[in-house]
């Protein structure tokens, strides 16, 4: 974790899937959250949350782009330009971390933030 705050990005979304725009911005640069809190937000107005580390979801934006990549070869014979896409993942992709609200405590207790 980076210096005495904590950096936290908040995505909202009411679809199945969250903007994240890794693979277009350095995933690794210095002004990298220290987590990602991403809300989804039913049509019924219920709401959940996914509590992921920067890494967790470097991890799984490199999961999908690489099944993506692969796709996109055999049709078109050569690798996408991901600079140029929009990358998200899906509820489905987070659902592991739903309300882990406690690694983000962990941290404050264990660092004095």
């Amino acid at each position: 974790m980076k210096g005495t705050k904590l950096r936290i990005q908040v995505k909202t979304s009411q679809r199945s899937r969250f903007v994240t725009r890794l693979a277009q911005k350095s995933p690794t640069n210095d002004d990298s959250p220290d987590f990602w809190v991403l809300l989804h937000i039913n049509e019924e107005g219920g709401r959940r949350f996914f509590v992921l580390t920067h890494p967790e979801i470097c991890e799984i934006q490199k999961a999908r782009n690489e099944v993506y990549a692969h796709k996109y070869i055999a049709r078109h014979g050569k690798p996408p330009d991901f600079s140029k896409g929009v990358d998200n993942v899906t509820l489905t992709d987070v659902k592991e971390f739903e309300d882990k609200w406690p690694k983000i405590l962990d941290v404050v207790k264990r660092e004095g933030r």
